[in-house]
């Protein structure tokens, strides 16, 4: 099961992230959960993803929703396996 978590508290802009992650996994991952997260902030996002179990969590730094800071407060937070993709430069 495929977790994906929209960090965003609009509903519009939480259909464009699901169409975006649609294109991007496609067919790679048959059984998917979307999940609309409204909090920015590292100990409610912990809390969001210790609730459903997630396995190997991926983060970007440069997320427009999320400070790096709160990317890496999260990373040392949670006690899954992280993918860390970082901004060129």
């Amino acid at each position: 099961m495929l977790r994906v978590f929209l960090i965003t508290n609009n509903s519009q802009r939480a259909s464009r992230l699901r169409d975006e992650a649609e294109t991007i996994i496609g067919v790679r991952a048959e059984k998917k959960e979307f999940h609309m997260v409204p909090w920015t902030d590292s100990s409610m996002l912990s809390q969001c993803i210790r609730m459903t179990g997630s396995g190997l969590l991926v983060l970007s730094d440069c997320n427009e929703a999320v400070s790096p800071e709160t990317v890496y407060r999260l990373i040392d937070e949670i006690d899954y396996p992280v993918l860390l993709v970082r901004s060129p430069g």
